[in-house]
């Protein structure tokens, strides 16, 4: 998809990134979320899209954080089959205990994340990733991110501009 077409979703306005482009809600947007975030290069199109749901409310065990991904999770799940979960806190890291849960994916000691590979040729998806992550001790945000086959030539060119007057 081109800029102009991803943007019959939603209003469009640039980053600081050179093409990435974000969108507080869209037309076929999920209203659990709150910002997105397109990279849509000028020859390959759109390549990746981020969701993100902020302001979570949650206690320091991390119960409204791990509540909200584990329903987002399951939606995806349904629909591409289960991927892969990484749930680890750092060897030797002081954020050890239950109730340190949202002290470790704040400090990035502790991760919380599911990966699909390949999940749907049929949409072009080359991956899907959801990520939990700590704005606070007691607010989270989720991370949902698409990335479609096109995307190693959007990075390739993303790469070239950025080189290019060196």
């Amino acid at each position: 998809m081109t800029k102009e077409q991803v943007a019959t979703q939603g209003t469009l306005q640039p980053s600081k990134t050179p093409n990435v482009y974000i969108a507080n809600n869209l037309r076929s947007g999920h209203p659990d979320f709150d910002d997105y975030r397109f990279l849509i290069t000028p020859v390959s199109g759109l390549c990746r899209v981020q969701a993100w749901k902020s302001n979570i409310s949650t206690s320091a065990y991390g119960d409204g954080l791990l509540s909200e991904f584990e329903a987002i999770q399951s939606a995806i799940t349904l629909k591409y089959g289960a991927g892969k979960k990484f749930d680890y806190l750092q060897h030797k890291s002081i954020w050890n205990e239950p109730r340190d849960f949202m002290m470790g994916l704040k400090a990035e000691e502790r991760t919380l994340a599911v990966m699909w590979a390949n999940p749907s040729a049929s949409d072009g998806l080359e991956a899907i990733s959801l990520k939990a992550l700590a704005a606070s001790p007691n607010t989270g945000m989720i991370l949902l991110t698409y990335e479609f086959k096109n995307f190693e030539a959007c990075a390739q060119e993303q790469k070239a501009k950025r080189s290019a007057n060196l």
